[in-house]
């Protein structure tokens, strides 16, 4: 008989311990996928997720002021919003700027790639291979992120490439359909065009 009040007792806790850990848990959860953050052990796990749950959850109880199932729900999908428009502030240009006028360097973003890529109007690169003694030039589509042995693949549209004497070896600029992949964990020199009115250059 105990066993079962035991088994109705944590049932009706659920609503408490979700309300308490889940949300803020997704927010860190979501955060750190966006900005692509390593899952190292964190000792304070647990406490963050108490802290945002608390922040999120008192904002619902503005609008639900009794602790069930739909306080929960709505928790959650909050934290959820909450956290997209988090990594969004963050990585915006508006942010960028703002931490410039204050002589604020200093990047929110785990990646130099993420700092310097123009996702919306492109960038052109010039990619130096120092053992093949290769330039290659082309429009970049596609770049991975560091992996724990440091190699990052990156993909070039509409490419070219030249030795470093200046002569021709390939010439695609013209074709949209092949593309080239190059390993870059070795490469020294990166040279990158903008578009004229990319943020990129503006807000420097």
């Amino acid at each position: 008989m105990d066993k079962i009040y035991n088994l109705n007792e944590l049932i009706k806790s659920i609503p408490l311990i979700i309300g308490f850990m889940v949300p803020g848990y997704i927010f860190l959860e979501i955060k750190n996928f966006y900005t692509k953050s390593k899952r190292e052990k964190d000792d304070n796990i647990i406490l963050k997720s108490l802290i945002i749950s608390f922040v999120i959850n008192s904002i619902t109880n503005i609008f639900i002021s009794e602790n069930n199932y739909l306080s929960n729900i709505i928790s959650i999908i909050l934290a959820i919003v909450v956290s997209v428009l988090y990594v969004k502030f963050i990585y915006s240009s508006h942010m960028e700027k703002t931490t410039h006028k204050f002589k604020l360097y200093k990047t929110f973003r785990k990646d130099a790639f993420d700092d310097v890529v123009d996702l919306e109007l492109g960038i052109w690169m010039y990619i130096y291979l120092n053992d093949e003694n290769i330039i290659y030039s082309g429009k970049l589509i596609y770049y991975e992120n560091t992996t724990e042995d440091n190699h990052r693949y990156i993909q070039l549209s509409n490419y070219s490439c030249y030795s470093y004497d200046g002569e021709e070896i390939c010439n695609y600029v013209d074709d949209n359909c092949r593309t080239v992949l190059l390993n870059i964990k070795d490469v020294k020199r990166i040279e990158l065009v903008y578009d004229d009115n990319s943020t990129k250059i503006k807000s420097s």
